[in-house]
């Protein structure tokens, strides 16, 4: 009897996990213009445009996980590709000036237990709260929690959209994050970004590479956009399945692997401190609204 019933549970997770690997990925976008880029144009496939393309690599933010099976660089970079070209993201050639920058990040980010007891100084969570959240409503959730510390009374209850995104926040997540900058600026030792994109699933979706590699190449259709400015966007994204040939071709350069162009020194320090404040390392500047321009939504 015990037999057939280890016998049925095996059965029955093994249905499960077939099933959970051929359906689609439930996912949530957040893509925002920057102050920066509210005029940007963005390129299409017939129309392609320049990019350097720089991967600021592996994050696992929060309490660490043993026997994930983390994706190479390379793989994560293939997947990433194919969204990327389809949109009209060219790789620049050697010798072509870019017109753009753009830093994509990657991997897992957990609730850390061990968190600062106010949730508005707990980096973790506001950046768990950034992968599922636009910016007005990670900025109103953080002013909310502040005022909650100080004693007044929390809105979150009136209000579905922050409601939504604290839920979400609440799960372990799987992620993957690009941010364009102008090139011809950080050329001039300046820092102008354009647009931001994250596409997150909670990490019940399968396992951390299969999953992440499928957000990479699902990514492309929100690059560049303005989404809602205050609503959770939920996405269904397809299961991927990298091409033998394309796993093998070179990844992106990361931060410090890069050629030594006057561009160096400035997409270092910028790609730390996206790395710090995505793996919930960092809290955001306090009071930055780059992010929230009304815009059209």
């Amino acid at each position: 009897m015990k037999r057939l019933l280890s016998t049925l549970s095996f059965a029955v997770s093994s249905l499960f996990a077939l099933t959970a690997a051929a359906r689609d990925i439930d996912a949530v976008a957040v893509a925002r213009r920057a102050t920066g880029g509210e005029n940007y144009t963005a390129p299409t496939a017939q129309n392609p445009v320049a990019a350097l393309v720089v991967d600021g690599g592996l994050i696992e933010g929060g309490d660490t996980v043993g026997g994930e099976i983390i994706p190479p660089p390379q793989a994560v970079a293939a997947a990433l590709r194919t969204s990327l070209v389809a949109q009209g993201y060219q790789p620049a050639k050697a010798g072509e000036t870019p017109s753009l920058a753009l830093v994509y990040h990657w991997g897992s980010l957990r609730v850390r237990h061990f968190a600062r007891p106010m949730p508005d100084m707990d980096p973790n969570l506001q950046a768990r709260i950034a992968l599922v959240a636009p910016p007005k409503t990670a900025y109103d959730l953080r002013s909310d929690m502040e005022l909650h510390s100080a004693g007044q009374p929390s809105f979150i209850h009136q209000y579905p959209d922050w409601r939504d995104a604290l839920q979400l926040a609440h799960d372990d997540r799987y992620f993957v994050t690009v941010t364009a900058y102008d090139y011809a600026a950080l050329m001039r030792g300046e820092t102008v970004a354009l647009w931001r994109t994250r596409l997150s699933a909670a990490d019940n979706s399968g396992s951390l590479d299969e999953t992440v590699e499928a957000l990479a190449a699902g990514i492309g259709q929100y690059l560049g956009r303005d989404l809602s400015r205050s609503a959770v966007t939920y996405a269904r994204i397809p299961r991927f399945k990298l091409d033998a040939a394309a796993a093998q071709e070179p990844g992106y350069p990361s931060a410090p692997l890069l050629t030594g162009g006057k561009d160096e020194p400035l997409l270092q320090t910028l790609v730390k401190r996206e790395h710090d404040e995505f793996s919930g390392d960092r809290l955001p500047p306090r009071g930055d609204r780059s992010w929230d321009h009304p815009g059209k939504n």
